[in-house]
């Protein structure tokens, strides 16, 4: 970017930084989950997608490449055994709601979920009337509804399908946002 503009390195990390810090300033204008008409109509939304009622956000984690780091570098190789940082998502109707992006690759996302701040709002009862969707990957609460395991009944068959459908906008947004900022591939 610096060479296109005629900017040297050491101008433009200046202006990086600037930058995320005035992102960072600004995060809970952009980044959170909805209340309110908001929250209902996203209730609705995710219900007409997947028939699945009262869904307040979709979440996965994602594997985003990194350059090896010189400290710790181990704790950096995920699963597929390149670095990496593992990002938790929230998305409500393609909209990132809630973004961690702290933990090295090797990181399981239940751990991550454990430590974020989305787990105290829930757990504290700020963020009530409505459920999160995860993978398996991820702890059941009674607000976090994940996969169920040994179907045996029709009923479960259709919770898992609905279930599928409707957290799959977490895996389109992230796809989304990984072809479109193609440096998180």
């Amino acid at each position: 970017m610096g060479d296109s503009c005629g900017l040297s390195q050491p101008t433009m990390s200046r202006i990086i930084i600037s930058f995320t810090e005035s992102l960072v300033r600004r995060v809970n204008e952009f980044v959170y989950l909805p209340a309110g008409r908001e929250k209902r109509k996203t209730i609705a939304e995710f219900a007409a997608l997947g028939n699945f009622p009262n869904v307040l956000g979709v979440i996965d984690s994602t594997h985003v490449p990194i350059k090896t780091p010189s400290e710790n570098e181990h704790l950096y190789i995920n699963r597929n055994t390149f670095h990496s940082v593992n990002v938790q998502s929230v998305c409500v109707n393609y909209f990132v709601m809630d973004v961690v992006s702290k933990w090295p690759g090797s990181t399981h996302d239940s751990f991550i979920f454990r430590n974020s701040s989305l787990l105290q709002l829930f757990e504290n009862s700020i963020i009530t009337g409505g459920w999160l969707l995860g993978d398996s990957g991820y702890p059941s609460k009674p607000w976090l509804l994940t996969p169920l395991r040994n179907r045996v009944y029709p009923e479960e068959c259709r919770y898992n399908n609905s279930h599928g459908i409707t957290r799959c906008i977490v895996q389109r947004c992230i796809g989304i946002l990984k072809s479109r900022f193609r440096c998180l591939h």
